[in-house]
């Protein structure tokens, strides 16, 4: 389990989670996290957790992660809590991105990302190289000309034993 932390510096609160920079996904199913949000603040803040999923440098799309049936949550000063969270993308071979969000400022202040992708459907057919081509010719070449030899070796050896 892998915790990726990028926090801003001077911001009033930090976002970590669980999941490692890859995680394999699959479309209709779950992706369980467990999210750690500190506010570094001395007073209560409240915060949101906004998701946006990006592909080829273009977002998607965006949803808010619910907290106990709510978007924007408070956290006491100089808290940590942690918040397990179920999320449901409708695309892989993509980067999921989760955004802390200050409602007093609606700033992002950090971030944590993960690129989904799909698990493996099989064996991906491997293309020949020029170079594994004539690798395998070379070969077919050398097997004939070893038979060639061994031929000729039994065959000579047949002649001597009919005495010819």
């Amino acid at each position: 389990m892998a915790i990726i932390e990028k926090p801003i510096a001077g911001t009033s609160g930090d976002l970590m989670w669980n999941l490692k920079s890859t995680e394999q996904f699959s479309v209709g199913t779950e992706l369980p996290t467990v999210f750690y949000i500190f506010n570094r603040e001395e007073e209560p803040k409240e915060f949101m957790l906004m998701a946006a999923v990006f592909r080829y440098n273009t977002q998607i799309t965006e949803f808010p992660v619910v907290i106990d049936d709510k978007a924007w949550f408070t956290i006491a000063g100089r808290t940590a809590i942690t918040v397990p969270a179920s999320l449901m993308c409708d695309y892989t071979d993509c980067l999921l991105t989760v955004y802390l969000i200050e409602r007093e400022t609606e700033n992002q202040i950090d971030y944590v990302q993960t690129a989904l992708y799909m698990p493996a459907q099989g064996f991906l057919p491997v293309q020949p190289s020029p170079t594994s081509e004539a690798s395998n010719w070379i070969a077919m070449i050398m097997m004939i000309a070893v038979m060639g030899i061994m031929g000729k070796v039994i065959s000579g050896k047949e002649k001597e034993e009919n005495g010819e």
